[in-house]
């Protein structure tokens, strides 16, 4: 299961993003999930991979530090049971 949200950083020099990655399909909370940072690439118009420390927790909340501002999508990968 993939799923990627934009997110837009306003006027600040560093920011922390934090959140609770929760399913889609069932809404249940997402143990275990790969959470990647990711960012438009000026030359070839694809999204590229920005080298972050993502720090996720045992109950799905999740914590990025230390990211500019900037137009980010943060994707989501995990495999869910049931």
């Amino acid at each position: 299961m993939l799923n990627s949200q934009g997110v837009f950083l306003g006027r600040a020099r560093i920011v922390r993003i934090r959140g609770r990655v929760v399913s889609g399909v069932s809404g249940r909370l997402m143990r275990g999930a790969n959470i990647r940072l990711r960012q438009p690439s000026p030359a070839a118009g694809v999204l590229i991979d920005v080298p972050v420390s993502v720090r996720v927790l045992r109950n799905g909340d999740f914590e990025i530090l230390n990211v500019t501002p900037g137009y980010y999508t943060l994707a989501v990968t995990s495999m869910e049971n049931g």
